[in-house]
């Protein structure tokens, strides 16, 4: 009889890409990691957001342990909440892959308040995710951009990073950055 394999990690180890750390956030660390984030707020405004990670739908999506180790969302958004409003400076937020990550974010701190009603009512408001055809992959190197993400399938941050710099090229070039500004109204 072999022993049993160690139980694993109730929260996966930190990842280090490049120079950048990613962490999961659980019930375990939600805390100390929200700590983390209100210390770096102040000086880093950028806010990147990507809720995928790649193999949950292939690989199956526990249940029980997400009942045991998950944050609900309704617990998650008011410890954010606290945290953004004793942000100093207005945060740039950057989504991957079009909006529905963000708006998710945008649902869960406005209250659960309704969005548009149709997807092109929503997308009226921002930059759609259709004008850069061809993936981050394809507008990142377009842009002569560095790369964290090297092969499918990648994970969220590295996705988030680059969709940071090319956003942050983008603003640039597009007059100024000016366009960008306040594209949805009240969140900068």
């Amino acid at each position: 009889m072999f022993p049993a394999p160690p139980p694993a990690p109730m929260i996966p180890a930190r990842v280090m890409v490049g120079r950048l750390q990613f962490v999961s956030m659980g019930k375990e660390n939600i805390t100390t990691e929200l700590e983390r984030i209100k210390e770096l707020l102040p000086r880093y405004c950028y806010v990147a957001i990507d809720t995928e990670y790649p193999g949950t739908v292939h690989g199956g999506f526990n249940f029980a342990h997400t009942l045991v180790h998950d944050v609900p969302s309704t617990d998650f958004v008011g410890k954010l909440a606290e945290v953004l409003a004793k942000v100093p400076q207005p945060l740039m937020w950057v989504v991957v892959g079009g909006a529905f990550d963000f708006a998710h974010m945008v649902k869960m701190l406005s209250g659960g308040q309704p969005l548009s009603k149709t997807h092109g009512e929503f997308m009226a408001q921002g930059i759609c995710s259709e004008l850069c055809a061809g993936g981050l992959r394809t507008v990142a190197a377009i842009l002569g951009m560095s790369q964290l993400i090297l092969l499918p399938p990648s994970l969220a941050g590295p996705k988030s990073h680059t969709a940071c710099c090319i956003f942050n090229v983008m603003r640039l070039v597009v007059h100024g950055g000016a366009s960008y500004d306040g594209l949805i109204d009240g969140i900068y």
